[in-house]
């Protein structure tokens, strides 16, 4: 649900904080008072464009935020694209743009790229207005309506079928791996034997590398370390005073002060014990002292292998321990051409096998969704004559596609025939758009019925309707309200007297600047609007009369609110 929009600085709207609620919510208002200004802050804060040109003038920037309450179906989802949940369940978008064209994108106070706001606005709102064709012209969703109406046995074969149109793909792919040209095998052959055998010539071993430039580096400073070495025995034993025999002094006192009392006993011990140890150190210092003197051939040797390691590891660009499993990748790779005679017969086999296996899936589904369009046509043409149009015909036409896909062999396609005499075309070639929005609507008042959660907004979709067909659409937003918060836009009297929540865009100039508010009427508010669309700025009292009986009748208890001024 959408909770809450805040729009700021964006054309005629300084600033907007509006709450939506839950049920049916309109706005209403003049031509020309902000109503396309909204439909773009929240097209804004689904993932649209945002065009610098948008703030409003004076301004250096614009933006525009948007509370929402996700369901759990919904939560679910939006966690799988990274989207943590809050602890009271809410997810606020931001967007911001500046004078300088940069913007800001923001979920939850994260900074986000405009791709994920996008994904995240498809789960939680479904946008409609005279220029949506989304439904119309897409073959796909067309598509995927059909296939949300199935069960669990359709969902168990579209699973075998996808994992077997993905096992064909990359069967194929071997396929024309294999199916090479024999002399770029022959060469590859060649290249990769020769490259298992000057690696293994080599014999490199584990961590040889870091070893050869341990011991190469200690070679190189032999001087230093035997001379140092000879310092340490000195002061640990050789010299005239020396850190043994003062030890050994020591440990002779306080031998002395064990036989007068058993309490230096433990001291006595300790420090016989670091006299024994300094010895033992002093003896490995004495034995290291004549293993320190640098060979110069030794030197010679291991920088010769080591300058041989580095040059085989710059011919092919790794490091030691890439280059040391390189041969046993190589034969793998090796192992392939060698065989890849067997294997191509093989694979080609096993094509076949998956390919018969995927026709008859494919074949499944199809038999699956001819059945379900029969019940989805007459489901449509139920909720198109509730919409006035006593004359309508809806056929789901599925035909055969030229290859069989990720999703079977089939193309879906909506036929319809909104008036008697006319044959039968696709949606998107149906004639007015009063005819076109009752397509829609009706379409979404029955699919709406077992999609996900999701907040519907319909932008002036009562274009080119009135009288008997407008109240009828009014019912359908009803409806469609009763699951899903639902946001209308229109100019239709009938479907603001449907309303729970009525919203009212209000213009207001003065010489220096044009300002838009949005006000939540009240009862008496409501009245005055509808008898303001019905006749005009200055209605009778007649029509106001008639305004109230409208909304009495279409709305039998009506909450009295208080304006809210923006």
């Amino acid at each position: 649900m959408l909770a809450q929009l805040s729009i700021n600085n964006i054309a005629v709207i300084k600033h907007a904080d509006i709450e939506f609620f839950e049920g049916l919510n309109v706005l209403t208002g003049e031509t020309g008072a902000g109503k396309s200004v909204i439909i773009g802050a929240i097209q804004m804060i689904l993932g649209e464009k945002a065009d610098k040109n948008i703030i409003r003038t004076g301004e250096e920037k614009a933006s525009v935020s948007a509370i929402f309450y996700p369901d759990k179906n919904t939560w679910k989802a939006l966690n799988e694209l990274g989207i943590e949940k809050t602890e009271d369940d809410s997810l606020l978008i931001f967007r911001e743009v500046s004078a300088s064209g940069r913007g800001v994108c923001k979920i939850n106070g994260v900074l986000c790229q405009i791709s994920l706001i996008k994904e995240a606005a498809n789960l939680l709102v479904n946008i409609h207005g005279q220029q949506d064709t989304s439904l119309l012209y897409s073959e796909k969703k067309q598509l995927e309506l059909i296939d949300s109406r199935q069960n669990e046995e359709f969902s168990a074969v579209m699973a075998e079928h996808t994992e077997l149109f993905d096992r064909l793909k990359e069967t194929e792919k071997n396929i024309r791996e294999l199916s090479e040209s024999e002399e770029k095998r022959k060469y590859e052959k060649e290249l990769l034997e020769f490259q298992i055998n000057e690696i293994e010539m080599l014999g490199l071993k584990e961590n040889e590398a870091e070893q050869l430039e341990e011991k190469i580096t200690e070679l190189k400073n032999s001087e230093v370390i035997s001379r140092t070495l000879k310092e340490i025995h000195a002061l640990l034993s050789a010299g005239e005073f020396n850190a043994t025999d003062l030890l050994c002094s020591a440990s002779g006192q306080m031998q002395y002060l064990k036989s007068i009392s058993a309490r230096f006993e433990g001291l006595s011990e300790q420090l016989d014990d670091v006299t024994y140890r300094l010895e033992d150190v002093a003896a490995e210092i004495s034995s290291q002292m004549y293993e320190a003197d640098a060979d110069p051939q030794e030197l010679e040797a291991l920088s010769d292998r080591l300058y041989a390691i580095k040059t085989m590891c710059n011919k092919y660009k790794c490091k030691p321990d890439e280059l040391a499993v390189f041969p046993q990748e190589a034969r793998l790779r090796l192992e392939t051409l060698i065989g890849s005679g067997e294997k191509l017969n093989a694979l080609i086999k096993e094509k076949a096998d998956i390919s018969e296996r995927l026709s008859k899936t494919a074949e499944k589904l199809s038999e699956m969704r001819k059945k379900t369009a029969l019940d989805f046509e007459k489901e449509i043409v139920a909720e198109l004559l509730d919409l006035n149009m006593p004359k309508v015909r809806f056929k789901v036409q599925i035909s055969e596609t030229e290859t069989i896909t990720r999703t079977g062999k089939d193309r879906v396609e909506f036929m319809i025939s909104p008036n008697a005499g006319e044959s039968l075309k696709p949606m998107a070639k149906v004639a007015s758009g009063g005819e076109m929005s009752r397509i829609m609507l009706g379409v979404k008042s029955f699919t709406s019925a077992f999609e996900e959660e999701k907040t519907y907004i319909f932008d002036e979709i009562d274009t080119g309707i009135s009288g008997v067909t407008a109240q009828k659409v009014a019912e359908k937003l009803k409806k469609i309200s009763r699951k899903d918060q639902t946001i209308v836009i229109t100019h239709s009297a009938h479907i603001a007297a449907k309303s729970d929540n009525h919203f009212l865009i209000k213009k207001t100039m003065t010489d220096t600047e044009t300002k838009t508010k949005v006000v939540l009427l009240d009862k008496e508010g409501r009245i005055a609007e509808i008898a303001r669309i019905n006749a005009g700025a200055a209605p009778s009292e007649t029509a106001i009369a008639q305004a109230g009986e409208m909304l009495a009748e279409k709305n039998k208890k009506v909450d009295n609110r208080f304006e809210i001024v923006i």
